[in-house]
């Protein structure tokens, strides 16, 4: 049985930023089916692809938060950074021996990932639909415009 069991109460809803979230969830299964069912996981492969998608998923959602306007960017930012940094932490500790991936390790990063996507990413959702809905908008108004001139002449 997999740590974590992806299921709706987890997506936002923006396909990309979904997609990224469930790869990250297959990632983090990968390591913790090595730990626990003894399968042989390349724990360096595991944390440096985790590392490199998260950076991408980051500046994905970053991307979103900016183009919206989000208010919460900066702490969010923060957020990821410190992600990124326990994550590069843990893997050193690793490398120098002095860690191992445990189960709390595995349960360490479940629980950042939840409860980054369930409170943090669903925060700055609001702004993008928001976006998302101006756009929609001005889409409806630019052609309602264009309407008008093709009946003028």
């Amino acid at each position: 049985m997999s740590l974590i069991e992806w299921d709706s109460t987890y997506a936002l809803g923006l396909k990309d930023v979904d997609e990224h979230h469930q790869h990250l969830v297959s990632q983090l299964n990968r390591l913790y089916d090595g730990i626990v069912y003894n399968e042989t996981v390349d724990v360096d492969d595991v944390f440096i692809e985790l590392v490199e998608y998260a950076k991408n998923h980051f500046d994905l959602e970053e991307k979103l938060m900016l183009d919206s306007k989000y208010q919460g960017y900066k702490s969010h930012v923060e957020k990821h950074s410190e992600f990124i940094s326990n994550i590069l932490e843990l893997q050193n500790k690793y490398h120098s021996g002095n860690a191992y991936v445990d189960t709390d390790t595995m349960l360490y990063l479940k629980d950042w990932l939840f409860n980054h996507i369930l409170k943090a990413d669903k925060k700055y959702l609001r702004s993008i639909q928001l976006l998302q809905e101006n756009k929609i908008v001005s889409v409806v108004k630019l052609l309602t415009q264009l309407s008008q001139l093709v009946i003028i002449v």
